[in-house]
């Protein structure tokens, strides 16, 4: 019993660790393109948006292959779950930018603390609903 009890919560570490390493990959490339985009003045929630669906496309190639380890063919489903997922996560990112920059009027740069509070709650909302 020890062993497989072990042995779960070694899957689970790495697993964690993975999707970390792929969410942190993701999140690299959403706030390259937010900072880009914030760089030539366009709006912070706009930049977030944007930089958010190429992290959420980003994100899901990786989760499918290295977190989740998927081996089977395109799901419908599957993507279809993810995709709800992708919007809550952006939703409660945009709000958190909104709520930075345009209601207490911090620096547009603060927006990348959202992006970076975000992922703990996909992770969760991945593994036991969309990947499950």
């Amino acid at each position: 019993m020890r062993k497989i009890i072990s042995k779960i919560k070694r899957q689970h570490v790495k697993q964690v660790l993975i999707y970390g390493t792929v969410g942190f990959f993701a999140l690299v490339v959403q706030i390259i393109i937010y900072l880009l985009l914030c760089m030539v003045r366009v709006n912070p929630l706009y930049a977030n948006i944007v930089g958010a669906i190429v992290g959420i496309f980003v994100a899901y190639h990786g989760h499918v292959k290295f977190t989740f380890e998927k081996k089977h063919k395109f799901s419908r489903l599957e993507f279809i779950k993810y995709a709800v997922t992708a919007v809550i996560g952006m939703v409660f990112n945009s709000l958190g930018v909104d709520l930075l920059i345009n209601m207490l009027k911090f620096h547009s740069y603060m927006g990348v603390i959202p992006m970076i509070l975000t992922p703990g709650v996909t992770f969760i909302i991945n593994k036991f609903w969309s990947f499950r």
